[in-house]
């Protein structure tokens, strides 16, 4: 089947900085974590990929259409963008209708969406609307036409806890439709396990592309140790050897196997275990410049695509 999304050798540079470095990689229809720190080049991707910006060199294609084919593409997407962009003299009812007019939605659908995510008032003015209620209603938006693919640039940005919930109920509804979902990501989405595709970039560059089951399987040198007590020794001992502690579903250190083998020493009741998605893509962009030197993960990478 020919992928949605085909990169191959693409840069992107602005003013002297390479942004994207001749990075190639097949994106499959379904869900797609686009996941890497601030600055790693995501945006830029995806303003790629929706056509708002051109590539300086390389091929793009979406559905085997090049990205200079804008009209088609544009008929295809649905974009998120990173900022929050609302017209704050409008009501949250007319911004409402207007898009479902402009984008040929049902009226009726447009505001059942913005109602599941939580905006039951359509009579506010979205310029009266908290940050987070105003990311939410930009998310309704960009679910509202019936587009084949959606790009949404870090969604969950300002948004709390249960926003975050509906908002990956709404995405695996999406999907579940058929439809294909493209979301952008600095921190952990809570999909990674779902997910039918994860890329991790970095400092413009691909840390990993692929399946999220062969993420630990593609490092299997990192593992993690779970931590029952916030105040036990092991964390410090942790930070001290340039691991990483982070609550994830659960307090737990991620490293290097053999640090962490030194760390935890001969404790029989901390077992050592394979580690999440999201475990696995913390540690990486939280100790990616060394990481990097020490197993020449870009490197690797590269081997896999030959």
């Amino acid at each position: 089947m020919e992928p949605l999304i085909k990169c191959n050798e693409l840069v992107k540079t602005f003013r002297g900085k390479d942004v994207l470095k001749r990075v190639s990689f097949e994106m499959p229809r379904g869900l797609t974590l686009i996941l890497g720190r601030n600055g790693s080049g995501k945006t830029t991707l995806i303003r790629i990929i929706s056509t708002l910006i051109p590539p300086d060199s390389g091929k793009v294609s979406v559905k085997g259409h090049d990205v200079s084919d804008r009209q088609r593409i544009r008929q295809m997407i649905s974009y998120l963008p990173q900022e929050t962009l609302l017209d704050e003299v409008l009501t949250v009812g007319e911004i409402v209708t207007l898009h479902s007019k402009l984008f040929g939605a049902s009226i009726e659908e447009a505001f059942e969406f913005v109602e599941r995510i939580g905006i039951n008032d359509s009579k506010t003015l979205a310029g009266e609307l908290s940050g987070g209620m105003k990311r939410r209603l930009c998310v309704a938006l960009s679910l509202i036409p019936d587009r084949e693919i959606y790009l949404l640039d870090e969604p969950f940005e300002g948004i709390d806890y249960a926003g975050k919930i509906i908002i990956q109920e709404m995405v695996r509804d999406k999907v579940k439709d058929g439809k294909s979902v493209i979301l952008v990501s600095h921190t952990i989405t809570g999909l990674e396990n779902v997910a039918d595709h994860v890329l991790i970039l970095d400092d413009g560059e691909i840390l990993f592309s692929g399946p999220p089951e062969e993420l630990s399987n593609e490092f299997p040198e990192i593992v993690v140790v779970d931590v029952d007590d916030p105040a036990d020794p092991i964390i410090e001992r942790a930070l001290n050897s340039e691991l990483t502690v982070m609550p994830s579903e659960r307090l737990c250190v991620v490293g290097d196997r053999n640090k962490i083998q030194k760390v935890v020493g001969g404790c029989k009741n901390r077992p050592i275990k394979k580690p999440s998605v999201g475990e696995v893509y913390a540690f990486l962009v939280s100790k990616q410049k060394k990481y990097r030197t020490s197993v020449n993960i870009s490197s690797n990478y590269k081997y896999r695509l030959q």
